[in-house]
């Protein structure tokens, strides 16, 4: 392999050592929960896990999403009321809850999607219950209350898919409404270990090649250069013959002491 081979072999190298490092960090930020407060946030929201406080849920606004994607409002399934038939009493599956702040004004910009156990458990009850059962239930509803003002809300940000915000919505949904699920991120290394190791490799890639690279051919000499070659070499060459004879005389002459 001659030289300029092992110099573009260690440039790609490096070139495909700098990307993947740049992938395995950014894979790693974009694991990480970032701290809001919920003004900041629905000020700007956008995509990412994220941890958020001081946010308000408007109970009073939710939705409510069947196993099989419709959406009804809390609201009217407490009165008994749909805005479409069902054609078996629906199995709701998770409740969406607009989040909002004091400072921020106007429509939701996001809502937290809750299939806390819980809280499904709730709203199905509340819908196969009598009138009379639904009144009592709606009187003290513990489980919403305590959902109206949560401490922390944890989960990734993300905008749902546009048929799915129009079936929620209807029509007028914004296309700018995010979805907050409640979730942590799976735990993954620091990227700096990895990246190290990865140099670490390519160095020895690179002294592995190295040893593969082979000698330069020399450049043609001229006259001049060849006659100055062989008298150097024909003087070591002497200088080697006189050094030997001089040995020889110091063993004779050690001997004769001896």
């Amino acid at each position: 392999m001659p030289r300029s081979a092992w110099v573009l072999m260690v440039m790609v190298l490096t070139g495909l050592h700098a990307a993947w490092s740049f992938t395995l960090f950014h894979e790693w930020m974009d694991r990480q929960s970032h701290d809001w407060g919920c003004s900041g946030y629905l000020e700007d929201p956008g995509r990412g896990w994220l941890k958020l406080k001081g946010c308000e849920l408007v109970v009073s606004e939710a939705l409510l999403e069947s196993e099989a994607g419709d959406f009804e409002t809390l609201e009217n399934r407490r009165k008994g009321l749909s805005t479409k038939l069902f054609d078996a009493p629906p199995k709701w599956a998770a409740v969406w809850l607009p989040i909002t702040s004091g400072s921020v004004k106007g429509g939701p910009r996001a809502v937290l999607r809750s299939d806390a156990q819980d809280l499904v458990k709730w709203v199905n009850a509340l819908e196969g219950a009598s009138d009379a059962v639904r009144d009592r239930m709606w009187e003290a509803p513990v489980v919403l209350q305590r959902m109206s003002r949560p401490g922390q809300i944890e989960g990734f940000s993300e905008k749902p898919a546009a048929d799915t915000l129009r079936r929620a919505y209807g029509s007028t949904a914004s296309v700018n409404l995010y979805v907050i699920r409640p979730g942590a991120p799976e735990p993954m290394m620091h990227p700096s270990i990895n990246i190290l190791a990865g140099l670490f490799a390519l160095g020895v890639v690179a002294l592995f090649l190295n040893k593969l690279v082979k000698k330069e051919p020399d450049l043609e000499l001229t006259p001049e250069q060849v006659t100055a070659r062989n008298i150097v070499g024909k003087t070591r060459v002497e200088l080697g013959e006189l050094e030997r004879l001089r040995e020889e005389e110091r063993a004779e002459r050690r001997s004769k002491k001896g």
